[in-house]
């Protein structure tokens, strides 16, 4: 599992390096598709070859990208799998994601749904289906915690 980022190093690439940034990118996805099962919380850096370029990657490489606070602008359709219940050695295990930030360029195909709210709804809609429950959460610092941090919290 990756809690999202493990495909650019950051939010953009820079044009010389475009051809050696999606190649990382490739190999990335390769090796942890010759791994199995290998889930990914889509984060803010996996936006730098944009989102048509994430969607090629998930079909190439039968990647399993998810993202519970992520739509397509405009509608209700979620922009990548919601989340995963998957069963391993007798115990359900519910996986989702969610991240706090995407880039500008991002934001005229995707829009960001409060991750705290989206956060709260995924658990209580997944709680009682699983005995085990895992959040990806990829929370970039440089966004303003506190506004995170003082939302009621009960």
């Amino acid at each position: 599992m990756d809690a999202g980022d493990a495909l650019f190093e950051n939010y953009y690439i820079v044009k010389e390096k475009v051809a050696s940034a999606k190649l990382k990118a490739k190999t990335v996805l390769q090796s942890t598709a010759d791994m199995g099962d290998y889930y990914y919380n889509v984060g803010k850096y996996d936006f730098a070859a944009g989102y048509n370029y994430i969607k090629e990657l998930e079909n190439l490489y039968s990647t399993k990208f998810i993202s519970s606070n992520l739509f397509i602008k405009g509608t209700n359709d979620q922009a990548f799998q919601v989340h995963q219940i998957v069963e391993r050695n007798g115990l359900k295990i519910g996986i989702f994601g969610i991240v706090n930030d995407i880039p500008e360029t991002a934001k005229e195909e995707i829009e960001l749904k409060d991750p705290i709210t989206v956060a709260r709804n995924k658990i209580n809609e997944l709680r009682p289906q699983v005995d085990i429950l895992i959040m990806l959460c990829r929370f970039l610092m440089n966004r303003n915690i506190e506004a995170y941090s003082n939302k009621d919290t009960k």
